[in-house]
């Protein structure tokens, strides 16, 4: 067969490829020199590994390496110690250089001394080996994190540990064909050589954007510890890495002592670089193939699940009375899962945190974790085997010990996606100036600002004690102020709360200000006032005193021959605006209804005062013969909210209205887009039911959002309000897949084929920005039917943060996103979402040369479609571009709207060559 993209060689070249383009061009050089580094050390410490086993256990027994691993825990501690003193002279890079030369001394030096054959030697390189992984690992995986955000290290990091997957296949690979030529001792000189030529690769990583120390000046690493000790979340990561390091401490015994019994000494070597061969190629398949796709497919936190939930299985097996066979596949799941899956997973629960506690805390929790893991693990190893316990029992002591692992893992999910929320929260955080409301109207200097002799200054306090609410504060030295703009703005305030003091507003129908006295006449219908106090107003030469005097009067029901109150009523009417004001609001008092009719002409009242009075005594007669017209007011901005809130006092019969007219595509728009809103105002199951019923059968997209808003407003006040969760999902589904028909539509058009820098057509630009707002408005529709389902404001938090103008903020707003959509869901939504807000990492598909039959076919879906302004686009940029397969589509083409029809008509002109194209 020959090789090509059918061959399945082609195949998986194609693949390889695509898994190293992930890596941005902005990126490559970090990810080559972190690929090259990991490669070239993990190639050294595969030969060193081989060679240290084999050693050791061809001499001396498996129940001596509980104290090797004791030992090496208690060097690395005694090393990290002393490790901030290199760090305050050289930078990361630098430092891992100075460390792989380091080592490459070391193994030269025990390959001399390995000829020697002393047992104190094979105890050294064992040491050595272990310590030396420790201290490189941590060291690159803290500076590579300060690097990148936690969408770019998901990407990246999938990419680099592959490196270090290759370089122990590489070393295995060595180990094994050096095996069969030379002495085990030999591959000590190999691992030299290779860690040698590696010491330049860190040079091509940048330096850190800040030098931060990963241990406190001053502080031990026990003593940073416990400072960190504090933080719930780097609490649990600690507690993981040491039931990790326990667990993998116990697997790797239970290996080697399996091995020692069933392995011939002489054979050792050859088993042990054979076996590490195969782990790492399954390491390699697992980091290639499996990792990213756990990682997108089930979250972080539930892939990395994946590792105690299989080392509980293989321990189980091999307590259960398995031999060598049973810890050869917790070796495997070992070898195959903790450099790939275990190791790029738990470096991302790092890349999560801030970077100056990420730095500070990493080292130490690497350090203290694995080597304290591991110190544990071995004291346990040495209690058990001095009572005299087979590997039967230790088996189960890691079955306990992963459980505990698993239980952690699953449990570390809801912090890890608090963590990500803290970072949306500082973007949404309120202001320093934000003060409590109720603190702001008991504030001493507010209230002395009442009576301040500056007009200003207590018109200011008067305006903000009202948006408090507080104007029952208002004293009776506020209304003894000499200007009369204090005073009205006093009157006002105090009769729209409802609470006035009748003494001082008896005080003030005689104050020579007109303004003054028409405030006053406003405020006596909020309190009760002998008739005798206002009949002087009568007789005030101000008509508008005069109007509020009668209409206060009426409202009373003072007894008055018919034809004298018809008379008044008449006059009020054909008055001004205050007189006709003051008859809408005495009517607020007609309780027997006998003059009820005239509302009708003050709801249709030219100014806006009068009307909004005329909707409030709707409201409080509660009269339902004016929903209708009501409803007509939601049209007028000056009176929605005023409109709204009568409604509401409808009840069930508004409610039933409202959605009569909201499903009736005859009403006008302009009241129809605001009836959503005054439907939830009634804050009841009925109206629930009523939007999210009709939210999937209305078509006006305008209409759709508002119904989602009104949604929102209700479950924010009622945050219990049951929701047909089966509807919102529909909906959803519905709004996911039109977002992705209008991002494959959209991308159609961009990629289609063009010589290369030729600039887009003027109807190509503008169809494209449509596609794009279309793409939006069904992205952001999801979102909130996310928040709706899900009763929090998460979803609100991550669709601000993907906007946000930091990569951190971004990188968090898509991770809480990966996390808590569900599994059918992520991927599609996940990459309209990249697509749309063009993010780093993202899953959005390469851009690709598309074809004239994509290009055609996707300008005819649009233009059959029911979106008028997108069909008329469409035909204008098919005309443009000379596609006459569509020129029978644009004939056929009935348009609507005058603005369509213009559009089209120029379309039809450019392909008969009457007309030149928008160009």
């Amino acid at each position: 067969m020959k090789r090509g993209a059918g061959s399945p060689r082609g195949s998986w070249l194609a693949y390889a490829a695509g898994f190293f383009r992930r890596v941005e061009p902005a990126e490559q050089r970090d990810a080559a020199g972190a690929f090259l580094t990991l490669f070239g050390f993990m190639m050294g410490h595969a030969l060193l590994e081989t060679a240290r086993d084999a050693l050791f256990l061809a001499r001396l027994p498996a129940s001596q390496l509980p104290w090797v691993y004791l030992v090496i825990a208690v060097v690395a501690l005694v090393l990290a110690e002393r490790q901030s003193v290199l760090l305050r002279r050289f930078s990361s890079r630098n430092e891992l250089s100075g460390w792989l030369l380091f080592a490459a001394t070391g193994c030269f030096g025990f390959w001399l001394v390995s000829g020697l054959g002393q047992t104190w030697v094979f105890y050294a390189i064992y040491v050595w080996t272990g310590v030396l992984a420790t201290l490189v690992v941590v060291r690159f995986w803290t500076h590579l994190g300060t690097l990148f955000t936690v969408t770019q290290a998901k990407r990246v990091f999938t990419v680099v540990g592959s490196g270090s997957v290759l370089g122990a296949i590489a070393g295995s690979a060595v180990a094994r064909g050096l095996t069969d030529l030379v002495p085990p001792r030999h591959l000590l000189l190999a691992a030299a050589v290779v860690l040698l030529a590696t010491s330049p690769a860190p040079r091509l990583l940048r330096r850190a954007a800040t030098r931060q120390m990963p241990i406190d000046s001053g502080r031990s690493p026990l003593q940073a510890a416990l400072g960190i000790w504090g933080d719930p979340y780097m609490k649990r990561i600690a507690i993981l890495i040491v039931l990790a390091a326990m667990t993998f401490s116990l697997v790797d015994y239970l290996f080697k002592s399996a091995a020692d019994r069933a392995i011939a000494p002489p054979d050792l070597a050859s088993f042990f670089a054979t076996v590490y061969l195969t782990l790492n190629l399954a390491s390699l398949v697992v980091q290639l193939g499996v990792v990213s796709w756990l990682v997108r497919r089930f979250g972080l936190n539930r892939a990395l699940a994946f590792v105690p939930a299989l080392l509980l299985l293989g321990a189980s097996g091999l307590a259960a009375g398995g031999g060598l066979a049973f810890a050869l596949i917790m070796k495997g799941v070992d070898g195959s899962l903790r450099h790939s899956l275990f190791r790029t997973g738990s470096e991302l629960l790092f890349v999560a945190i801030p970077i100056e506690l990420r730095m500070r805390a990493k080292p130490i929790i690497d350090m203290l974790g694995h080597r304290g893991g591991q110190v544990v693990a071995s004291l346990s190893l040495l209690v058990l085997l001095g009572l005299g316990a087979g590997d039967r029992l230790i088996a189960v002591v890691a079955v306990s010990v992963a459980a505990l692992w698993l239980a952690l893992t699953i449990d570390l999910r809801s912090y890890y996606l608090d963590v990500f929320r803290g970072f949306l929260d500082a973007d949404f955080a309120p202001s320093k100036y934000d003060l409590d409301r109720t603190q702001l109207a008991n504030h001493p200097g507010l209230l002395g600002a009442l009576t301040s002799p500056d007009a200003a200054t207590a018109i200011a306090a008067l305006e903000l004690l009202a948006e408090t609410g507080a104007a029952h504060k208002l004293g009776p030295e506020v209304f003894a102020h000499s200007d009369a703009q204090v005073l009205v703005k006093a009157l006002d305030s105090c009769a729209e709360a409802g609470m006035v003091d009748a003494a001082a507003i008896v005080s003030l129908l005689r104050r020579p200000e007109e303004e003054v006295r028409v405030a006053a006449y406003r405020a006596a219908f909020a309190v009760d006032l002998a008739a005798d106090a206002i009949r002087p107003g009568l007789e005030d030469p101000s008509p508008h005193v005069r109007s509020l005097a009668t209409a206060w009067l009426v409202s009373q029901g003072e007894s008055q021959p018919p034809a004298e109150l018809e008379q008044r009523i008449k006059g009020l009417l054909a008055g001004d605006a205050p007189g006709r004001w003051a008859l809408a609001r005495a009517l607020r008092e007609d309780q027997a209804g006998a003059l009820r009719d005239l509302l009708g002409p003050l709801l249709d009242d030219p100014h806006p005062t009068v009307r909004r009075e005329a909707i409030r005594s709707v409201s409080r007669l509660g009269d339902e013969r004016f929903s209708d017209r009501l409803i007509e007011c939601l049209a007028a901005r000056s009176v929605r909210r005023e409109a709204r809130a009568a409604l509401a006092q409808m009840g069930p019969a508004g409610v039933a209205r409202m959605t009569e007219m909201l499903r009736d595509p005859a009403v006008p728009h302009a009241v129809r887009r605001h009836l959503p809103d005054a439907i939830a105002g009634c804050a009841t199951m009925q109206a629930a039911r009523t939007l999210v019923g009709h939210l999937r059968a209305e078509r006006d997209g305008m209409i759709r959002f508002k119904i989602l808003q009104a949604l929102g407003r209700m479950r924010r006040r009622q945050h219990e309000l049951p929701l047909d969760n089966a509807q919102l999902r529909l909906a959803r589904d519905h709004a996911l897949r039109q977002g992705f028909e209008v991002m494959r539509l959209r991308r159609a058009l961009e990629n289609r084929p063009r010589p290369q820098h030729s600039p887009r057509l003027p109807s190509e630009r503008l169809l494209i920005g449509l596609l794009r707002d279309k793409q939006d408005h069904a992205v952001e529709r999801v979102f909130r039917l996310l928040n709706l389902e899900t009763k929090n404001d998460d979803f609100y938090r991550i669709y601000k943060g993907l906007s946000s103008p930091t990569p951190e903020g971004r990188a968090s707003a898509l991770e809480l996103l990966e996390h808590l959509l569900g599994t059918a869901e992520r991927i599609a939504f996940l990459e309209v979402v990249e697509d749309l807000f063009e993010l780093d990492g993202g899953t959005a598909r390469p851009a690709r040369p598309g074809s004239r039959k994509a290009l055609v076919d996707a300008l005819r879906t649009l233009m059959t479609g029911h979106v008028e302004s997108l069909s008329a686009l469409a035909a204008a940029c098919a005309a443009d571009l000379g596609l006459s397969e569509l020129e029978e589509t644009i004939d056929a083409a009935t348009p609507h709207s005058r603005d369509a029809q213009i559009v089209l008509g120029r379309a039809k002109a450019v392909f008969a060559g009457e007309a030149k194209g928008w160009t």
